[in-house]
């Protein structure tokens, strides 16, 4: 799906909005890959003291072409996101979950129809506009996996280590 998806698109587009109210910093958002996917959303964030709130919420539909590859034709994720911010260092942590029936649209596997992740990033701003940052995450996903040997699993833990200046 995902070559397919993005290899091939004539056009895609996003529009969004956003808007403070009460404190509390709204966006709903739609973006569109031509006869692929199309991605609703909407996120609500705070700040209370030095932590970074967030809820969002995503509905995914495949288009009609995309749909014959799979055996449902949408997917929906909520993720809750809180990140303490500690002078230089944050520790920003994430819990989402997935239900994506036998789309394939998260994770190429039609036995993973419900997807769970925990994912911690402490992050070290060593200068205002650079950083580092690693990143651990916790996978659940039936059958959603394989090991080298070709065999399904359940689960997985991933790793990666990122630098980055901000513009």
């Amino acid at each position: 799906l995902d070559e397919e998806e993005y290899d091939s698109p004539d056009y895609a587009w996003e529009v969004g909005m956003s808007a403070s109210i009460a404190d509390n910093d709204i966006g709903v958002y739609n973006y569109h890959i031509a006869g692929k996917r199309n991605l609703l959303g909407a996120v609500i964030e705070r700040t209370i003291e030095d932590i970074d709130f967030s809820f969002n919420i995503d509905y995914w539909t495949l288009d009609d072409d995309v749909t014959e590859l799979s055996g449902s034709d949408s997917s929906i994720g909520a993720t809750f996101y809180m990140c303490p911010n500690l002078g230089s260092i944050s520790i920003p942590v994430r819990l989402e979950y997935i239900n994506q029936d036998t789309s394939e649209i998260y994770i190429e596997s039609s036995s993973a129809k419900g997807i769970y992740a925990l994912t911690v990033s402490p992050t070290y701003h060593f200068f205002e506009n650079a950083y580092l940052r690693a990143e651990s995450a916790y996978i659940k996903a039936d059958g959603g996996f394989a090991d080298e040997e070709g065999n399904t699993r359940d689960s997985r833990i991933d790793f990666a280590v990122e630098m980055g200046f901000i513009f």
